[in-house]
């Protein structure tokens, strides 16, 4: 019949009512499983080196002084304490983003710029700065987040002065190429144009400077000095290399401090014949050498235009003379001069190639007070630097986080492991409905 009520199956032959009924998904996919479970492998790769640390426990590791201990360094990543002399001059200062903070990057010398320090400043006391003792963990240089841009800043910033004794300078000279350790105990390569710099002295010998408003003529000086006791008087040239001639104005004088750098750089801009050097003994002093055809009406436009960028007492060089005095008369022979005439201890600067000193037969070692070489400063591949203060007790959150990290992975693997059995079985029966 059309209203007849439409009856329940009959279910009591034992046939089960659920029967068909699928059951709710565990989850929607399993791609969510996968990703979860790749972040918590990426977080527990990056943890490893940490948590290695932390296990390397409470005492550090003494390695003693500095350049001993770079030939036998440990791996990185180990808890380390050194001694050594830090290259305070030239340091390089870290402004940390976000933070209220400052970091000093030094190396240690006698270590061939494979060991440096990275130190916060306000973490460690005065007195254990001073001591020149450092502790924290060892980590190689290029894992450093900031290596190159650091690596970059020594090389084009900073110079490397090294010192060498006159002595062992001269067993080498006569080689093609040479390494030496210099004073500090660094190892230094001298290729034929390293250029080296060679500080003279010359004892009882004296530098007289006599000003040409006192004295207009050589003759009046050298009379002046014979007077005064000096003999072996010799002219003098300038303490540094400049282009003279008829067709030049040479002047020495001091800028002012606040402009020197434009001083130079103007002097420089006037013509592409000008030359601007500092005086060795003084290099608060400059000497300067301008083409006359940049100054027309003379030396003195050329004055006043130095007076006005800054280049103060700008004039030509004094006389200058080498001359002899004998101890015993030396200070009574001071005394007799002019007070404007000046007097200093016979110095000079030879800076020449390495290929040149070799070849140069006037050369007397027993006058050379000191050696040196200034070339960029280069942070070798295989350097590694103490992270001072970093110890492993300060990571004592990584094996928490790192337990934890292993659950969710473990929690996200067996979510993927119950999620892929139902997609198959959905698949299958879609394509069997099909």
């Amino acid at each position: 019949m059309p209203d007849e009520m439409a009856l329940p199956p009959d279910t009591s032959a034992g046939a089960d009512e659920f029967e068909g009924v699928e059951p709710p998904r565990r989850m929607k996919s399993p791609v969510l499983a996968v990703l979860a479970a790749l972040i918590a492998g990426y977080l527990l790769y990056h943890l490893r080196t940490d948590l290695a640390y932390w296990m390397r426990g409470r005492t550090a590791q003494e390695l003693g002084e500095a350049h001993a201990a770079v030939g036998k360094l440990p791996p990185p990543n180990s808890f380390v304490t050194l001694s050594g002399a830090p290259d305070r001059s030239n340091a390089a200062m870290l402004d940390t983003r976000g933070k209220d903070e400052y970091r000093q990057m030094l190396r240690l010398l006698g270590t061939d710029s494979r060991l440096l320090v990275l130190r916060t400043f306000g973490k460690i006391p005065n007195q254990r700065t001073l001591a020149d003792k450092f502790s924290g963990r060892l980590v190689a240089f290029r894992d450093l987040s900031f290596a190159q841009s650091i690596r970059e800043w020594f090389r084009t910033r900073v110079v490397a002065t090294h010192f060498f004794d006159a002595q062992q300078l001269g067993a080498v000279l006569h080689s093609q190429e040479a390494d030496l350790k210099d004073l500090a105990g660094d190892r230094v390569h001298l290729r034929p144009d390293s250029r080296v710099a060679l500080d003279m002295t010359f004892p009882d010998q004296y530098r007289v400077t006599m000003p040409t408003e006192k004295f207009p003529t050589a003759d009046s000086a050298r009379a002046a000095l014979a007077k005064a006791g000096f003999d072996s008087v010799e002219p003098a040239g300038l303490p540094v290399d400049l282009p003279h001639g008829d067709d030049m104005f040479v002047l020495v004088g001091r800028p002012r401090p606040e402009v020197r750098e434009g001083v130079i750089k103007t002097i420089q801009s006037t013509s592409d014949k000008s030359v601007v050097a500092p005086d060795p003994a003084d290099p608060a002093e400059l000497y300067v050498a301008i083409p006359k055809s940049v100054y027309t009406e003379g030396l003195p436009q050329a004055q006043r235009h130095l007076e006005n960028i800054g280049f103060e007492g700008a004039a030509p060089p004094p006389l200058a003379f080498h001359a002899h005095v004998a101890p015993s008369k030396r200070d009574a022979a001071i005394e007799a001069l002019d007070p404007l005439v000046g007097v200093q201890p016979r110095t000079e600067t030879w800076e020449r190639t390495f290929a040149q000193l070799g070849a140069a037969k006037d050369l007397e070692l027993s006058r050379v007070a000191r050696a040196k070489l200034i070339e960029p400063l280069v942070i070798p591949d295989d350097a590694q630097v103490v992270v001072e203060s970093d110890a492993p007790a300060q990571y004592w959150y990584v094996p928490v986080v790192y337990v934890l990290l292993v659950l969710f992975l473990g929690f996200n693997l067996f979510a993927l492991r119950e999620a892929l059995p139902w997609r198959a079985k959905a698949t299958a029966s879609a394509s069997s409905t099909r």
